[in-house]
């Protein structure tokens, strides 16, 4: 993957899942990037950002949905999570409990994270089946 910060840096990262040989990480080039994007953020940046994600970022991804997926909202109706646990934990704590559905080869960690909010999908030949739907708490399977 190429990327280019603070306008003229240009690098070449690996971004496998393997450490690969890490003593040829790019460190100058990846020092004078940091230096010359942390000079050039305003100072509320330096702060506490908003628990949504940042305004920037949710206003870029509302544009992006309508444009490529056909997707109308706006950036206060986004919220960005750091993974797929964590947002699947903000929608366990916010919706009704048997309101979430998931097919059972899920993650036991998912599965574990969704704790009552959740119904157990079997998944046969044909995909998930939720005639045959099955309640959990993880701790009783």
């Amino acid at each position: 993957m190429s990327a280019s910060w603070a306008g003229s840096v240009n690098l070449l990262l690996e971004v496998r899942g393997h450490p690969g040989d890490v003593s040829a990480f790019p460190r100058a080039a990846w020092q004078r990037a940091s230096r010359a994007a942390l000079s050039a953020a305003p100072s509320e940046a330096l702060g506490y950002p908003d628990p949504r994600g940042l305004p920037g970022l949710r206003a870029e991804l509302a544009s992006y949905l309508a444009r490529v997926r056909g997707v109308r909202t706006s950036p206060e109706h986004l919220v960005i999570c750091s993974g797929t646990t964590q947002a699947l934990y903000l929608l366990a704590t916010a919706l009704a409990p048997g309101s979430v559905a998931m097919e059972s080869h899920g993650l036991r960690l998912h599965r574990e994270v969704l704790g009552q909010s959740g119904t157990l999908l079997p998944v046969d030949a044909d995909g998930a089946d939720a005639s045959r739907r099955t309640w959990w708490p993880m701790s009783e399977r």
